[in-house]
């Protein structure tokens, strides 16, 4: 309405209740239809309003006016409104407008309409607890329509609102209304709802009319305060992760922390609650950005009040343990304060540079919670702040963060002795999961563990020195145990964290509980985990066992049963170190007088288990129990090595012993064929113990273990009756497929047993056995219909006749004649037996896999004997062709536990038919072999199946086929495959190198390599760039390697190969060749060709600068490593090949380390073909200046060449040199001038130190330049040639003498920063050089000389070298540091609440800067200003259109600067008309445009009330508006471009302005 139409409703004339009336009548249509998303109920609401307004509280008709008002208007559209799930903005707009209706109404209306109001939306809000606390939805009976709590909060805070008002507040009293009973209600209503609900809208506007009750009070001791506080404290107690305590405490801070530390007018002082400091800590590092933002507000609002206060504060109730807060004035606590707050606001920031320089201070936060102070710092302030680390979007701050707690001073500092041992033994652990914690450290070598890793080795033990008592290191490592068997892990923490544990000292921490939880656990994890690292795994988890185990409450048989899950081939396995720590440990528990654990107890128990593995329930049949097997068994073990179980018993006592346990098997071993009443399962049982007993010994053998004679007579003393029982069973027993673990069993038996035996009676009950099988299967065979007994019969019968063919696969030469007896028996079977017969599944089995895998053990023993005829070389029955088909035909058919034998028979059978000449044949049969090979990439014998492939393809008969052959052109394609899928599958190329390198050591052989240079060459070039994960596992082999026998998984097998094992191969095969051998020299020639074309190649590929680690550089690089190692091989003929190429490199713009190897390589090349040297002076003649590349490094490799020279060569070339260089030392380019001027320094020095009188003589001013360049070191403009002086390759290397594996592979790579992954340990070759018993090579494994190894890495630089070497500096706490941090007066932790917060000034006060964007079309350029603007307190922000505020590109520029900036909408049409009454206004309009009459910007003064009009980015300002302009402002240039972006130009004036008004003093 405009102000005519204002005055006209203050007229007397005008009927202003027909008026409400009319206006009435209008909008109850819209509310009757529910229109009221109508676009005119707003502005007729806005009418009634103002019509209401200009009413007299003295009216006579007002009550009634403000009554139907209220009855027909305000209520019903409330009850029609829901924003609590409808939260649009016009319903929000419509319920504030209503709400400042009904407000007015109430203001001019009576008492009772205010008590009526009051009550219903008292009842509402009532209701809405009942809702929320009862079953049933039981309402008001007072309250006709349902209102939204939302709707009634408004209208409650609106009524609180104007009781404020003193004179609104007179009227109630002298209508006898009590207010404080009627608002009592309300307040109770109030806390209930923040209590029951979780929407942030509704708790904030419940929080606001809390704080105008609190208002209201003025004082008044009216317990509300004090309630609210309580409220509080109860949702906090309900859920410690509530979000709602920090944001209410924000809300009502200024109640609870008056702004001047005046607590006489607080009900309560929440400082000394120790409630009050745990929700802040649990703020602090809550995930919610908000929920942190108030709990830093909170602490530095207390903070700051106590600093300002003269009162102490100490906690309620803290006695003598440390307060989580406490101050005074006299501790000096305002230094640590700062210190916590500072990082608290700082771990907010996302750029790790801003946060770095503060870390420090975490240490000084450390000392302030020893003990020792006056007033420690309590340490739950400590881990508030690394749980807020931990959360970090940065992977360096969270590393930060897990290596402070790991590495912390636990005497120093009391974390475990104040509540925090929980978190450090359950959520610390778990977020250590994350592998990115245990990255090692830049520049290391591999292997080298991480700081988180080395850390955590010693923590828990130094926790366990921390904790004091046996109670508190029992609940400690219960809960440590209990995280552990309740969360998967991976590798790396797996693997320090059972390191850490087994190094705790010994004590009873362990209980049976957490014991078999840990053995469930321990099975699960380990199961997906490398075998490599899960054996580490296994033997640090182990000592951890035996040494934290509590034997009061562990029986033998339970801790027997953890010790049964180590794999005996990974970690546990007798002769081991891990193996003798146990026996160890069992020494001291036999010997602690605990019960249970004495000697006799833990032999009876012996005793006990193995009598009562060996009892069957009558009818049972054998079903496998190794686990229980193993448990009994090597238990035995280590208490027979512990001196626990003798090994035999004593005459004169009655104790049981090993070879008591093992005589009651080999008893029943014994009497089973002559007692038919003893159940075959019980002999069964017996079999399955004694061949545990067998598989558990180890590596051990007689001659050096009196364990392992005692159990081998054992099997001695039974093994006849043993073969008998089989026998027996396959003749009689097994009939069933419940049988077939049982076979199975029988099949292991025997194999044990003929492997071990080989006297000539053993041999004639073998031969029994045999004729015993042979008889079964010839007569099953011949029955006129197959049945399911019969057919069991052949696979039991086969499987035990393959078990002695595998045994016997041997040359006939090594064998004796009575086994001789029994393989020809076995080859005339084989001869006449059909080896295409197949079982038929019986309609009796259902089960297609259980029958498959009768058939698999069938086929199995067929081929096992086929197997055994091919070794002795014996006619076959067949054409080699024909059996080949039958090989292929049984591969397409047979499962993977088959494949393996028929696979032997393949290698066998390929060298008989390509001497047919049958080259299809081969082809198919390598076809068919790579399919089954591929068939399962992900299983775990895909890397063995492919070294069955590898041994067929790549066997000699066919790589010594002609090389135009089409097996050979095969063999080459496979060789590829290989190649590509070995990038992906670790280990697998490694199989097919490691292979051929293996042929090549053969002489006869090694020419044929010629057909395999390419794939030759691509191992020498071979390694990926592993990802992160991968990167870290091969990290970790590379660590347990090098730990050797400390860690006993490296005693039993070996880490698995790596991308430098591939490498490392061929280079032990090149280490076996000689260079005066003409063969071998033909060979290695051929290969350098081959890589020099492949060089090229990737030359090509990879055209332009190659970026340092990169794959393209790393392939370089390891090109010209072996062509350095093969220089000796070149011959004169092929030297211009390779001279070529070192020219072409040279002008590529290569990394320096390929630089290196190409220079080293020429210095080499010259020093044995006198001819190049000249070529090498002459290159100089042709150099463009431009081409500073290969000037440096000519530069470079005439510095090195002189002192190798001999007589007269030495004088000739000197003088050339000195010659050919001395013109470059003044030459323009930087680069090129330093590198002559230190090469000439360099030969200068050479010449004096060698005596060269000739070229001392004709150049004698070199002298005086020499001598400045020496005196003037620590000048500016000397600096540079000392650097590089001091670069390894030109001080320290010596191309002759350090001609060696250790530098080309291992020193160069690493002094040249190329990533650790690329270096080769020379002691790979050094073991291999000693393996064969070799003396000397015909290049040295190490360097004679240190000096080389020890400079100091990096590649030559301009810039500053400290950083080149990858240190840090450290930061130290007193420097300057980036610091975006706010005082908490100018804070905004609860934005709804901002209004109540009086003392907090508002920093975009009305009437200063309006800034003028509307002609601006970037949404950059407008987020941008939008922050500008925010950041230096402009009044107002006009824009084109306000959905730019919406779109992205504005947000990412702005980042969130639109919620605490005013801004206005103003259309570019509309900027004529705002201009003009802003001009009205009093506003001085200045225009950023460059016209005839603009004013500097360094001239022009803004007065406070300044609009400023920033113009479009390509038009600018239209002449139209700068007409209507005050003035227009150029910023003063001085470069050639006459524009600035608009941007930056709108910046520069906003500062200029508020530096202007800073300086008034008006801000």
């Amino acid at each position: 309405m405009t102000d005519s139409n204002f005055q006209l409703l203050r007229s007397p004339q005008i009927d202003k209740e027909k008026l409400v009336d009319n206006v009435v009548s209008k909008i109850l249509p819209i509310i009757s239809e529910d229109k009221l998303t109508s676009p005119e109920i707003l502005p007729i609401l806005g009418v009634l309003e103002n019509i209401v307004s200009n009413f007299s509280v003295n009216d006579a008709a007002i009550s009634k006016v403000c009554k139907d008002v209220t009855d027909s208007i305000c209520i019903p559209l409330l009850s029609k409104l829901h924003p609590s799930f409808d939260s649009r903005s016009h319903n929000v707009v419509l319920l504030s407008r209503v709400g400042s209706l009904q407000a007015l109404c109430v203001q001019k209306g009576s008492a009772g309409l205010f008590v009526s109001l009051l009550n219903l939306y008292s009842a509402s809000l009532n209701d809405h607890i009942l809702d929320r606390t009862a079953s049933t939805n039981k309402k008001s009976e007072s309250q006709a329509e349902y209102i939204d709590v939302i709707c009634a909060l408004e209208v409650v805070k609106n009524l609180i609102r104007t009781c404020i008002d003193e004179d609104f507040q007179q009227r109630l009293i002298k209508s006898d209304v009590i207010l404080d009973k009627h608002l009592e209600e309300v307040f109770k209503h109030l806390l209930n709802i923040l209590r029951l609900f979780d929407k942030q809208t509704i708790l904030h506007m419940t929080s606001q009319c809390l704080l105008l009750l609190l208002k209201l009070d003025n004082g008044k001791p009216t317990n509300r305060l004090a309630s609210s506080w309580q409220t509080i404290l109860s949702i906090w107690e309900e859920d410690n992760s509530s979000c709602k305590p920090s944001m209410l405490l924000c809300s009502l801070a200024n109640y609870f922390l008056p702004a001047e530390g005046n607590y006489t007018v607080a009900e309560v002082d929440i400082r000394t609650s120790e409630s009050y400091w745990s929700i802040i800590q649990n703020g602090i590092r809550s995930e919610d950005t908000l929920v942190r933002k108030q709990s830093i507000y909170l602490l530095k609002r207390t903070i700051d009040l106590c600093q300002q206060g003269e009162v102490d504060v100490r906690l309620q109730d803290a006695g003598e343990h440390t307060a989580k807060f406490c101050w005074t004035k006299q501790a000096g606590l305002s230094k640590i304060w700062e210190d916590v707050i500072m990082l608290m606001e700082t771990f907010e920031e996302k750029q790790v540079h801003v946060i770095n320089p503060l870390l420090p201070r975490m240490q000084n936060l450390i000392k302030a919670s020893s003990l020792d102070q006056e007033i420690p710092l309590h340490t739950s302030w400590i881990t508030a702040l690394i749980r807020r680390a931990l959360k970090h979007e940065s992977v360096t701050i969270m590393r930060w963060a897990t290596e402070t707690v790991l590495f912390l001073d636990l005497g120093l500092c009391p974390l475990l002795h104040q509540g925090e041992e929980k978190y450090i033994s359950g959520e610390f652990l778990l977020t250590i999961q994350d592998s990115k914690n245990f990255s090692k450290p830049q520049n290391t070598l591999q292997g080298t563990v991480s700081n988180a890793g080395v850390g955590l080795s010693d923590f828990f033990a130094n926790c366990w020195r921390e904790l004091k008592t046996t109670e508190k290191r029992v609940s400690f490592f219960r809960d440590v145990m209990q995280t552990m068997s309740s969360n998967s892990w991976g590798p790396l923490p797996f693997l320090f964290l059972c390191k850490g544990l087994s190094r705790v000292p010994p004590s009873p921490l362990l209980d049976r509980e957490i014991i078999l939880n840990l053995r469930k656990s321990l099975s699960a994890t380990i199961s997906s985990i490398n075998s490599y690292i899960r054996g580490a795994a296994q033997c640090y988890f182990a000592e951890a066992l035996v040494n934290l185990v509590d034997l009061e409450s562990v029986l033998p048989k339970e801790w027997a049963t953890v010790l049964a899950v180590f794999n005996m081939t990974e970690s546990l396995q007798r002769g081991t170190t891990l193996w003798k720590n146990v026996v160890n440990q069992i020494e001291r528990f036999s010997d602690s007088n605990v019960k249970n654990w004495s000697c006799p107890d833990i032999q009876n128990y012996l005793q006990k288990e193995a009598t009562a593995f060996v009892q069957v329930s009558e009818g049972s049949k054998f079903t496998w129990s190794e686990m229980e097997a193993v448990q009994i068994v090597r238990f035995a073990f280590l208490a027979v090595d512990a001196k626990v179980l003798p090994l035999v018993a004593n005459i004169n006592k009655s104790q049981p012993s090993l070879s008591g346990i093992l005589g009651d098997l080999t008893e029943i071993v014994n009497t089973v064929n002559s007692r038919p009443y003893m159940p075959a399962h019980k002999a069964e049982r017996a079999v399955e113990l004694l061949l545990c007993f067998m598989s558990e010994l180890g590596t051990l053998t007689a001659t050096t273990d009196e364990l392992f004679g005692i159990v081998q007579e054992a099997l001695a003393s039974c093994h006849t009756e043993l073969v008998l029982f089989v026998q027996q069973r396959m003749t009689g027993g097994w009939r069933e497929t419940k049988d077939l673990p049982s076979i199975e069993l029988g099949e292991r038996a025997v194999t044990e047993v003929i492997q071990r035996f080989h006297d000539n009676s053993s041999v004639t009950c073998f031969h029994r056995l045999v004729t015993s099988c042979i008889h079964t299967l010839s007569e099953v065979s011949a029955l006129p219909q197959a049945t399911m007994e019969g057919q069991i019969q052949l696979v039991g019968a086969g499987a035990v006749l393959g078990a002695v063919a595998s045994v016997y696969t041997v040359p006939c030469q090594g064998l004796s004649p009575q086994q001789q007896a029994v393989v020809e028996e076995i080859y005339q079977y084989s001869q006449k037996a059909d080896i295409t017969l197949s079982l038929a599944r019986p309609s009796a089995v259902e089960s297609r896999e259980e029958w498959g895998r009768f058939s698999s053990m069938f086929l199995s023993s067929q081929w096992k004997m086929q197997l055994l005829n091919l070794n002795l070389g014996r006619p076959l029955n067949r054409p080699a062709t024909a059996l080949l088909d039958l090989c292929l035909e049984c591969l397409s058919l047979t499962k993977a536990d088959t494949v393996l034998v028929v696979l032997q028979c393949v290698k066998l059978l390929l060298p008989l038919v390509t001497s047919e000449g049958s080259v299809a044949k081969v082809i198919e049969t390598l076809e068919l072999t790579w399919s089954v090979a591929q068939e399962d990439t992900r299983g775990t014998a895909y890397l063995t199946i492919m070294s069955y492939f590898t041994a067929i393809a790549f066997q000699p008969a066919l790589l010594s086929l002609p090389g135009d052959s089409p097996i050979i052109q095969k063999l080459v394609q496979y060789a590829d495959l290989i190649l590509e899928l070995g990038e992906g599958k670790n280990g697998l190329f490694h199989i097919l190198a490691a292979h051929l390198c293996h042929v090549w050591t053969d002489a006869k052989l090694l020419p044929h390599m010629s057909k395999f240079y390419s794939m030759m060459v691509s191992c020498c070039l071979y390694g990926t760039i592993h990802k992160r994960q991968e990167k870290q596992t091969l990290e970790l082999n590379a660590y347990i390697q090098d730990l050797g026998s400390a860690c006993s998984v490296n005693e039993v097998m070996k880490s698995m190969p790596t991308d430098m094992s591939v490498r490392a191969s061929v280079i032990n095969l090149l280490l076996r060749l000689q260079t005066d051998n003409p063969a071998h020299t033909t060979v290695v020639q051929g290969m350098i060709d081959t890589m020099i074309d492949r060089y090229k190649e990737m030359t090509i590929a990879h055209k332009g600068t190659t970026f340092p680690n990169s794959m393209a550089h790393r392939q370089k690089n390891r090109a010209f490593q072996f062509l350095v190692l093969l220089e000796p091989f070149i011959v004169e003929g092929n030297v211009d090949k390779m001279w070529n190429l070192c020219r072409e490199v040279m002008g590529q713009p290569n990394q320096p380390s390929i630089r290196n190897y190409v220079q080293w390589l020429m210095l080499r090349l010259m020093l044995r073909f006198d001819y190049l040297q000249k070529r090498l002076i002459d290159m100089f003649v042709d150099l463009d200046e431009r081409n500073t590349v290969v000037i440096c490094s000519l530069l470079c490799t005439v510095a090195l060449l002189g002192p190798h020279l001999k007589g007269s060569k030495q004088t000739q070339y000197y003088m050339s040199a000195v010659s050919a260089v001395l013109p470059w030392c003044m030459a323009h380019h930087f680069n090129t001038r330093i590198h002559a001027q230190v090469t000439m320094m360099k030969m200068w020095d050479q010449c004096h130190t060698l005596d060269i009188g000739q070229v001392l003589t004709a150049f004698p001013f070199l002298d005086s330049v020499t001598r400045f360049i020496e005196e003037s070191k620590n000048y500016n403009s000397t600096k540079n040639l000392t650097k590089l002086m001091e670069n390894f390759f030109m001080k320290d290397f010596d191309f002759q003498r350090d001609f060696s594996i250790e530098t080309i592979f291992y020193t160069l790579p690493r002094l040249a920063c190329i990533m650790d992954d690329e270096w080769i340990l020379p002691q790979i070759f050094l073991d291999d050089m000693t393996a064969r018993g070799e003396k000397s090579l015909w290049i040295p494994i190490l360097n004679t000389s240190p000096s080389l190894a020890n400079s100091e890495a990096g590649t030559w630089k301009i810039a500053n070298s400290n950083t080149a070497g990858g240190e840090e500096e450290e930061e130290e706490e007193g420097g300057d540091f980036q610091k975006k941090i706010m005082p908490w007066r100018m804070m905004t932790p609860d934005d709804e609440a901002q209004e109540e917060l009086d003392f907090c000034k508002k920093r975009h006060q009305a009437g200063g800067l309006v800034l003028v964007t509307s002609l601006i079309e970037k949404l950059p350029n407008l987020g941008g200003l939008c922050r500008t603007s925010e950041i230096f307190g402009v009044s107002e922000f006009v824009i084109g259109k306000m959905k730019y505020l919406e779109d992205k590109m504005f947000q990412t520029l702005s980042v969130t600067a639109q919620k605490w900036l005013p801004i206005s909408e103003v259309y570019k049409t509309k900027l004529t008309a705002f201009l003009t009454e802003k001009k009205q206004e009093g506003y001085t309009l200045v225009g950023v445009e460059q016209t005839a009459n603009s004013v500097s910007l360094t001239d022009f003064q803004f007065p406070h009330k300044s609009l400023l009009l920033l113009g479009n980015e390509r038009e600018g300002i239209p002449v139209e508006l700068i007409n209507l302009l005050d003035v227009c402002v150029e910023i003063p240039q001085q470069g050639i471009i006459r524009s600035l972006n608009v941007h930056v130009s709108g910046a520069l004036l906003v500062w200029e302005y508020r530096r202007q008004q800073l300086i008034k003093g008006t801000d």
